[in-house]
């Protein structure tokens, strides 16, 4: 396959010109339906050709240590751009903003703004790695004022394709081999046990050191012996956490455009997305926030994110001491021991 021109980012800003929810929720729902398998087998194709390893450029705010921007990456976006357009006959105005170009590009007045990562899996993908790793194509679609639409999401490796209405609350699972497809939703759990499954991105130690910093206490408990601890993260888990393949999204230093792809997502499952004070309290994720999350949790309801946040910050057993004098000596040296490690965390993540 040939590969794309690069693209002209022709405005830094978008009309906040809308239409109805439902006017163009059909037109959506159609559109991500067709991405899905045709990013996927794209993607796939262009691999098995040993191609997808050139770095064509970087991340905003990122280290090429941590992320780069690929051909594989320029490609998968450019086909969602040009499926995009060619629906600008039928009502279709898109905004597009990605990782890549976080300024956005698109329709000069905008009444959708398609908020993706175009493949989410880069740094696996560039070595080669499809075993046992996650490589997911993921946008939302919302209204240029910012209101969630419709979200999608494959699974490139397992031939999965999420779709999440916004406006109907609804989420349904399709297995693109047999196309076999059902409406799937959240775990109902409010606390984690050992039958739950987890998720963090862990394949970069500067994430995996603060991550392990955050929660070895609170996980080395006995009781989450058996808990399933899912290595990879990024946009995609949050079509996960809405089918309940997923209870918990944990992460240290989580870069927001990570975030905002799954956001319809987010809203058709009616999912909890915090930031966590160093104090330990829930924080409501703002959509317009730029900056890395120091301690990001998300979750399919707040009682299983408040149990996550008081067990790292081991709020429950201090509970659980009462006011005798073992509880203010048990105290005491947890306050001693977890202030500085607290401290070292955030150095950690910030730098």
């Amino acid at each position: 396959k040939a590969h794309f021109a690069n693209y002209i980012e022709r405005r830094s800003s978008v009309s906040t010109s809308t239409s109805t929810d439902t006017e163009l929720l059909p037109l959506l729902l159609q559109l991500a339906e067709r991405l899905g398998p045709k990013v996927r087998d794209f993607a796939l194709d262009f691999i098995e050709q040993g191609q997808g390893k050139t770095v064509t450029g970087f991340v905003q705010g990122r280290e090429a240590t941590e992320d780069v921007e690929t051909d594989l990456d320029d490609l998968c976006e450019k086909i969602i751009s040009q499926e995009c357009q060619a629906e600008e006959p039928n009502g279709l105005r898109a905004w597009i903003i990605s990782e890549h170009h976080p300024k956005g590009y698109g329709h000069e007045n905008p009444n959708v703004l398609c908020q993706l990562d175009p493949f989410d899996g880069t740094d696996q993908a560039r070595r080669s790695q499809p075993i046992c790793e996650a490589w997911y194509s993921v946008l939302s679609f919302t209204t240029a004022d910012g209101k969630p639409l419709v979200g999608m999401c494959v699974d490139i490796i397992a031939g999965i394709l999420y779709i999440g209405d916004a406006v109907e609350k609804k989420v349904t699972r399709t297995y693109l081999r047999t196309g076999t497809t059902a409406v799937v939703a959240p775990s109902q759990a409010t606390e984690l046990t050992g039958e739950s499954a987890g998720a963090s991105y862990k394949g970069k130690w500067r994430y995996l050191e603060p991550w392990f910093m955050m929660v070895a206490g609170y996980f080395g408990q006995e009781r989450f012996r058996g808990i399933t601890h899912v290595g990879s993260g990024g946009s995609f888990v949050y079509a996960l956490l809405a089918a309940g393949v997923l209870d918990a999204y944990i992460m240290p230093g989580e870069p927001t455009d990570e975030i905002r792809p799954g956001r319809a997502f987010v809203e058709a499952a009616d999912l909890c997305l915090y930031s966590v004070t160093e104090g330990g309290v829930l924080r409501l994720f703002r959509w317009t926030q730029r900056s890395r999350v120091t301690f990001f949790i998300a979750a399919p309801n707040r009682q299983l994110a408040r149990s996550v946040v008081d067990g790292i910050w081991k709020k429950d057993e201090e509970d659980q001491d009462g006011r005798g004098t073992l509880a203010k000596i048990r105290r005491f040296f947890a306050k001693v021991v977890s202030r500085p490690k607290l401290r070292r965390l955030f150095a950690v993540v910030h730098t």
